[in-house]
């Protein structure tokens, strides 16, 4: 079976062991954040680049997104079906996590504009990550897309990473 070929997308990262959840957040950040908690994925929520675990509101342009990150772990000697298969099964876990959250009794507090799940390639015993993409629901359009980053575009062509799926390409650079 053939390795993931990862060396030319790796970054340095920030994955660090204090990363901490967001504190004195609103009501909608505290259902996903005890979501989390009780569905026991805190050690599968991506740490930023300021110690904080990516389950936040990211402004994007006039845009108030709900964003929630997923580091999917993987080493040397994952290999392609393999990662694909971690990918698939995260997307399927977290597509469901973010259409059966609660949004009701939320007060005065609108909901975001967009609900976003990104996912990123976390090489284990390392600070080092790729960029995989990101799931996105806009609540303005009612339409889900799954935006996948240009800087692996080629790599996850070779290895069918999206094969049959609706994929656009972004540059967007998101930690």
């Amino acid at each position: 079976m053939k390795k993931l070929m990862i060396i030319a997308l790796l970054a340095i990262g920030a994955q660090t062991f204090s990363c901490n959840f967001v504190q004195n957040s609103d009501v909608l950040v505290d259902r996903v954040i005890k979501k989390i908690q009780i569905e026991k994925k805190s050690d599968e929520i991506f740490c930023d680049s300021d110690d904080l675990k990516m389950a936040y509101y990211i402004i994007d342009g006039e845009d108030y997104n709900l964003n929630v990150g997923v580091a999917i772990n993987i080493d040397e000697t994952t290999t392609n079906n393999q990662f694909k298969y971690k990918f698939y099964e995260k997307l399927e876990e977290y597509k469901k996590f973010i259409q059966t959250l609660d949004r009701k009794n939320l007060g005065n507090l609108p909901l975001p504009d967009k609900e976003v799940v990104r996912f990123y390639a976390k090489i284990a015993n390392t600070d080092k990550f790729f960029i995989i993409g990101k799931y996105e629901y806009d609540r303005k359009k009612d339409t889900y897309t799954l935006y996948a980053n240009t800087n692996g575009k080629e790599l996850f062509e070779n290895i069918g990473l999206f094969s049959g799926m609706n994929v656009k390409y972004t540059d967007e650079v998101v930690y």
